[in-house]
């Protein structure tokens, strides 16, 4: 083979690689993005149903699923890694290399183990989180005008307040609504605790000794007694599709208070 043609024949392997590289990088975080789901606490015993089902005399024990859910966060030994590695994290101040960042779950007041997590007074508190998914990362608004049409007017109002500066745009929003007219009007008003938004600070989840993921508690204060509210949560971001069949982008669950 001559020079030239070895040169030739080693620029195009060259430039088939980087293409096929190039190919491959949008292909895998699309996938990435196709695996994103949210989780909610406390889940029925019966794993065949997604509804709570709870009146006076039987909250407990959906609060003590609840305060189990949540050791591993009040305490941080439990998880290997977590208690060397956890630093306080804020919009301007992500964690360095090896860093996890802190959740403070004991100032989700009403949503507390002492407020029994708000099921004995029949204001039932959800925890709701995204499921980890190595090295995704999500992406964000900037703009109002960037919002999909179809995201709730709460959310977008909730939005607009927010984003005074740049940086507030940096969350993976999320919202929680009855399924069905009916629904919407059971459901009566929510709280979000800390607030209706994943932090990007939390991201990517790049499988860190000691890392938990954030979570967001959702306080529904005046549901309706006697019937069967079905909610829907959704999550709110760029990359971030829904798919009901599949459980992406969304959770579902229903909520009885006899």
């Amino acid at each position: 083979m001559s020079t030239f043609c070895l040169v030739l024949f080693l620029a195009q392997l060259f430039q088939s690689t980087v293409i096929s590289k190039a190919a491959i990088a949008p292909a895998k975080a699309a996938s990435l993005d196709e695996s994103i789901k949210l989780t909610w606490q406390p889940q029925p015993e019966d794993k065949k149903t997604n509804l709570i089902w709870f009146n006076k005399t039987s909250y407990e024990s959906w609060s003590n699923s609840l305060d189990n859910y949540l050791e591993v966060y009040r305490t941080p030994s439990i998880t290997p890694g977590r208690l060397e590695n956890l630093v306080k994290c804020n919009h301007s101040s992500h964690p360095q290399a090896g860093g996890v960042c802190h959740v403070s779950i004991d100032t989700y007041s009403p949503c507390v183990s002492t407020n029994y997590f708000g099921y004995k007074k029949l204001t039932p508190c959800v925890f709701i989180e995204i499921e980890k998914v190595p090295h995704w990362k999500p992406k964000f608004y900037t703009d109002m005008a960037d919002l999909p049409k179809d995201i709730p007017e709460k959310l977008k109002n909730y939005i607009d307040e927010k984003t005074v500066y740049s940086y507030e745009w940096e969350n993976v929003w999320v919202s929680c609504e009855g399924e069905t007219s009916a629904d919407q009007e059971f459901i009566g008003s929510i709280q979000y605790i800390p607030e209706p938004a994943f932090p990007a600070y939390f991201y990517p989840y790049d499988e860190r000794p000691g890392y938990l993921s954030p979570v967001v508690a959702v306080h529904f204060q005046h549901p309706k007694h006697g019937v069967i509210i079905n909610v829907e949560c959704k999550l709110w971001a760029p990359n971030i599709e829904h798919d009901r069949k599949k459980g992406i982008g969304l959770t579902r669950f229903q909520i009885l208070i006899d």
